[in-house]
C-alpha cells in the first residue's frame, strides 16, 4: 500500500527464491514443533512467518494489478481457489477414509465430524476457538486442527479485496500515504487486540479469530513501502536487517514454548523477523540471508511447504490416537516427518503443479466464473462427504460402543451431566450425592472415566470442562476482569452447584495451568 512509484519497484515479475526459502524455515519449524523435536519448543511461530510471506504476496499481487488496471476479483478468487482447494481436497478425502477406522470413542468420533465438515468451508477456526485449545492435551485427537490456519487465511481474502478496491478508488486510482495510514492503524488495532485478548488462561480468541491475526498480513503487505529507501541504503545496513530478522526467527523458535502467553506481543518477534528479512531481499538480493535461504535445499523445501504442512499433521494426530496419545520422537518424524514430505513432494508433482498450469490457461481464456463456481461445489462436495464419513463414523463407533459395553463404553460413563453449551444443569443431576470435576481438555478427558467411577457409588459427578477453560475463570476476580472468557456460559451452572442445599461431596480441578493459586481463589469462589 505504498505510494505509486514504491509500488512500481516492487512489482514481483521473477521468482523469489528466498521467499521460498523462508517458507522452508516456517515450515521445519512447524514441523519440529509437532514433531517435539528438542530445540524446537517454539516452532509454532512458523504460522506467523507464513502469514506475512502471504500477506506480502497478496495484497501487494492485488495493489499491482489496481494500479495496472488489471484485477479482477473473479480471477483473483480464481487463482486461490486453484492454489488452495486441490491439494487441500486431496487430504481431506484421505484423512475422511482413514479417521473412521481408528478414533477410539464417540465423542472424539464426533468432535472429528464437526471439524470435518467445517475444513473445506474455511470455518473450521470458528469451531476449535470454541472447542479446543491448540496447545491443550486433546489437540492430539483432532486431526484437522491444523486446518485452522487456513481459514484464517482466506477469511482474510475475503474481506482484503473490496477493502484495497474502496481504498484504491477512493484515492483517486492510486495508494499513497492515506492508504498506508490507514493500514498501518488496522495493523496497529488488530496488534492491540491480539494482545488484550491474549493471556496465559485464554489464548483462543487472539489465536484462532482472523481480526486479531490481520495485522500479521498486514505487516506482509505494507512492508513494500519501505524498499526504495533501503534500496539507496548501506549494503552493512541491509546485511545487518537480514540477519537480525533471520535471528529473531531463529530465536522465537528455540526459545519459545508453549506455556507462554500466544500470539499477545510475543507473536511480534517473528512477524518482524519475517518482514526484515523480506525487505532486505526485496532492497538488496545480494545480501547473505536471502543468498542463504535462496540455496536450493531451502527452495526445495520450500516449494513443497504448503502440501507439508497439510500431510503431517493427520498423520501425526492418527499415529499417536493409535498410540493413546502418546508422542514418540522417532516414528512421529518417520511420519509427520519424512512420510508426510514424501507425499507432500507427490501433491506438488501430481496435483498443484498440474492444476496451476491448466488453470493459468483458463483464467487467460477468462474462465475464471466457472473455476470459483467449481471450487465452491468442491467444497460443499468435499463437505457433504464429511458429513457422510464423519457422522457415519461416529454412528458406527456409538453403536459399536454401546452393543459391546452398553453405555459404559470403553471404561466410560455418559450420565448427561456434561456441561459444555447448556445454561443450567438438568435436575436429574442434581438429586443424591454430586461431585464435580473443572478445567480445559484435560478434565474434560477424564470426566467419563470418572463418572463411570464414581456412578459405580451412587454419586453424580457433574462435568464443567471443556477445552480451553481455566478453573482461574471460576473465581470472583476473573469473572469481573473478564466476563466474556471461553467458557462463561458454564459460570450459571458453577454457581447452581455452589448454591445446593448440601454441599458437593468433591471438587476435581485439573487444567494445563493448574497453579496453587487455583484452589485458594475456587475456594474464594465457594465461600
Amino acid at each position: 500500500m505504498a505510494g505509486r512509484g514504491a509500488g512500481n519497484n516492487v512489482r514481483q515479475t521473477h521468482y523469489l527464491d528466498f521467499v521460498d526459502g523462508l517458507r522452508a524455515i516456517a515450515i521445519i519449524a512447524v514441523v519440529g514443533f509437532h514433531t517435539e523435536v528438542p530445540g524446537f519448543g517454539g516452532g509454532f511461530v512458523g504460522v506467523d512467518v507464513f502469514f506475512v510471506i502471504s500477506g506480502f504476496l497478496i495484497i501487494n499481487q492485488i495493489r499491482s494489478d489496481l494500479e495496472n488496471d488489471k484485477f479482477s476479483i473473479l480471477s483473483f478468487y480464481a487463482r486461490r481457489t486453484l492454489r488452495i482447494l486441490p491439494p487441500l481436497i486431496v487430504m481431506l478425502v484421505a484423512v475422511y477414509s482413514a479417521a473412521p477406522f481408528i478414533l477410539p470413542t464417540p465423542k472424539v468420533a464426533f468432535d472429528f465430524a464437526m471439524s470435518a465438515v467445517l475444513s473445506p468451508t474455511v470455518a473450521s477456526n470458528i469451531y476449535f476457538f470454541f472447542k479446543q485449545g491448540y496447545f491443550d492435551l486433546a489437540a492430539n485427537q483432532k486431526p484437522l486442527l491444523h486446518t485452522w490456519t487456513l481459514a484464517v487465511e482466506e477469511q482474510f481474502y475475503f474481506v482484503v479485496p473490496a477493502l484495497l478496491m474502496a481504498i484504491f478508488y477512493f484515492g483517486k486510482k492510486k495508494f499513497g500515504w492515506p492508504a498506508l495510514a490507514i493500514a498501518v492503524l488496522l495493523a496497529v488495532v488488530s496488534w492491540a487486540g491480539a494482545v488484550r485478548n491474549t493471556t496465559t488462561i485464554d489464548r483462543n480468541p487472539a489465536f484462532y479469530l482472523m481480526h486479531w491475526r490481520a495485522w500479521e498480513f498486514i505487516a506482509g503487505g505494507v512492508l513494500v513501502a519501505a524498499v526504495p529507501a533501503l534500496k539507496r541504503a548501506p549494503r552493512v545496513a541491509v546485511e545487518l536487517l537480514g540477519l537480525v530478522g533471520l535471528a529473531a526467527i531463529v530465536f522465537a523458535v528455540t526459545r519459545y514454548d508453549a506455556r507462554m502467553a500466544y500470539p499477545s506481543w510475543h507473536a511480534t518477534v517473528p512477524v518482524a523477523g519475517a518482514t526484515l528479512l523480506i525487505l532486505a531481499g526485496l532492497a538488496q538480493p545480494q545480501v547473505a540471508a536471502a543468498r542463504l535461504l535462496g540455496t536450493r535445499p531451502f527452495t526445495a523445501v520450500g516449494l513443497v511447504s504448503y502440501s507439508w504442512y497439510l500431510w503431517h499433521w493427520p498423520i501425526l494426530s492418527l499415529m499417536r490416537i493409535e498410540r493413546f496419545g502418546e508422542a514418540s520422537l522417532l516414528p512421529d518424524i518417520v511420519g509427520g516427518g519424512a512420510l508426510a514430505l514424501l507425499l507432500a513432494w507427490g501433491s506438488y508433482l501430481y496435483v498443484e503443479q498440474p492444476i496451476r498450469v491448466w488453470g493459468r490457461r483458463q483464467i487467460e481464456n477468462r474462465k475464471a466464473g466457472p473455476i470459483v463456481v467449481g471450487g465452491l461445489v468442491a467444497c460443499l462436495s468435499t463437505a457433504l462427504l464429511a458429513g457422510v464419513a464423519g457422522f457415519g463414523g461416529y454412528f458406527v463407533t456409538q453403536s459399536m460402543v454401546a452393543s459391546r459395553y452398553g453405555i459404559e463404553g470403553h471404561g466410560v460413563l455418559d450420565n448427561g451431566c456434561r456441561i459444555l453449551t447448556r445454561s443450567a444443569i438438568p435436575p436429574h443431576c442434581l438429586s443424591g450425592g454430586v461431585g464435580m470435576i473443572l478445567g480445559d481438555s484435560h478434565a474434560d478427558a477424564l470426566s467419563g472415566t470418572f463418572t463411570k467411577k464414581f456412578a459405580e457409588q451412587n454419586i453424580t459427578l457433574v462435568s464443567l470442562a471443556r477445552g480451553g477453560c481455566s478453573p482461574l475463570w471460576f473465581a470472583p476476580s476473573q469473572r469481573r476482569a473478564n466476563p466474556n472468557h471461553g467458557c462463561s456460559n458454564l459460570i450459571g451452572p458453577f454457581s447452581q452447584l455452589l448454591a445446593l442445599p448440601k454441599p458437593l461431596k468433591f471438587a476435581i480441578i485439573d487444567s494445563t495451568w493448574v497453579t496453587p493459586l487455583i484452589s485458594r481463589q475456587v475456594s474464594t469462589a465457594s465461600s
